[in-house]
């Protein structure tokens, strides 16, 4: 049944079908150096790769925080150093759009039957396959099983819910603060105001062209939430990151969390956790009653660049060792893989679940991408009270009008 469901989350997330079989070892040659996001699944691909080092492979792997502004350095510049990189949907639209990726068609039909590249794993852009995407991802809800049900707590549906959970929760002497996520100013929050405008109905634009409509009635409710949201909150919650949230919700200073799925896993995670079993998984709660799960959807995939410094078979031959059935099964608990070969585990079932509840794709355009970024700086104003609401939003309206204008959407 859980399969059933994932293979709805593949095709929802990605709108293609999967296929299988396996690949095993490596094989591989040449100077492979990668550049990634920094989290689970590609510390799991790094130990993969760099077990295969040796026999004439070398590897370096950096693995970053925020990738954004170093990738488009490097891949602009004659001696990038990286032959290939592990980015989002969002990067990897943002890449493109500068024209800085290779595209893999020909990589594909080579070594699609070695590797077993499924139909369902090819990210095209204008037609031409550009990344190899290999896992789904979307922030969940995470909850103590235990504190929820000694308050006589269920899993919460919407925001008012959870709003309603960290009140009661005031009275657990156990926790530091009732609840956690992201809003660290910049693309965390940025990010967690996308969530909870998109899940109240909120549209970015005037239909057809890239006119702001954000400064809207939506706008002012997302931001309202995040104020009460904020204040079951560390007083810090502004410089905090995903991994930040991760580790109060597993230390057990915070009861619930909203979180990456990528973080899952981690809560079990004996050496780093003092919760291990305490934690269920669950969609994300919607921002209005009846309405989405108030996430986006994204998969991360493999891209090379397109002024890559090395041997193009090389590098694209390692990271789909890394990405192989092998792995899927070695590496299941890390992600939500796109190969039908998968298994979900129970850190899936909090993505499955938003998704089954209209969790919408993340926007991908640059025009959302210079949203994003104004709400991320202008967000943090409203929640640390310089701004009202209303002032925020016209203020980041400007600022967005401003930035399209010199990039010419509008």
């Amino acid at each position: 049944e859980i399969m059933k469901k994932l293979k709805l989350v593949a095709v929802t997330a990605i709108g293609f079908g999967l296929g299988a079989t396996a690949y095993a070892g490596c094989g591989l040659k040449g100077n492979v150096s990668v550049f990634s996001g920094s989290f689970p699944i590609f510390t799991a691909l790094e130990k993969e790769l760099k077990s295969c080092a040796g026999n004439g492979l070398n590897v370096t792997w950096k693995a970053v925080k925020d990738t954004r502004a170093e990738l488009k350095t490097a891949f602009s510049s004659t001696g990038n150093p990286y032959t290939a990189a592990g980015l989002s949907s969002s990067d990897v639209s943002a890449m493109q759009s500068e024209g800085l990726l290779r595209p893999l068609d020909d990589l594909v039909a080579k070594y699609k039957d070695q590797y077993n590249i499924e139909d369902g794993m090819l990210m095209r852009i204008d037609g031409k396959v550009y990344a190899i995407a290999f896992m789904a991802n979307a922030q969940h809800f995470m909850y103590r099983k235990d504190l929820f049900a000694k308050h006589g707590l269920s899993a919460p549906k919407t925001y008012d819910d959870v709003l309603a959970a960290a009140e009661k929760l005031k009275s657990e002497p156990s926790v530091d603060y009732q609840f956690g996520s992201a809003f660290k100013s910049g693309w965390n929050l940025g990010q967690e105001f996308n969530n909870i405008f998109m899940g109240m109905g909120g549209q970015y634009f005037h239909s057809g062209s890239f006119k702001p409509a954000f400064n809207s009635d939506a706008g002012v409710k997302a931001l309202e939430l995040m104020i009460k949201l904020k204040s079951y909150m560390s007083p810090n919650a502004l410089v905090l990151d995903s991994g930040a949230v991760q580790n109060q919700l597993r230390q057990g200073k915070i009861p619930m969390a909203f979180l990456w799925a990528s973080r899952a896993e981690g809560m079990d995670d004996a050496e780093k956790s003092t919760v291990v079993g305490k934690i269920a998984f669950t969609g994300a709660p919607s921002a209005v009653a009846g309405g989405n799960s108030a996430t986006t959807t994204w998969w991360n995939g493999i891209v090379l660049p397109k002024n890559l410094n090395g041997n193009a078979d090389d590098s694209f031959k390692a990271m789909m060792h890394t990405i192989s059935d092998a792995s899927v099964a070695k590496y299941s608990s890390e992600a939500i893989w796109l190969r039908s070969s998968y298994k979900p585990t129970k850190y899936a079932n909090g993505v499955v679940e938003s998704f089954q509840n209209g969790a919408p794709s993340q926007p991908l355009s640059q025009a959302y991408g210079l949203i994003h970024g104004v709400m991320g700086k202008v967000a943090g104003e409203v929640l640390s009270g310089k701004l009202s609401p209303k002032e925020g939003l016209k203020k980041a309206e400007e600022e967005y009008i401003k930035a399209a204008k010199e990039k010419g959407y509008l």
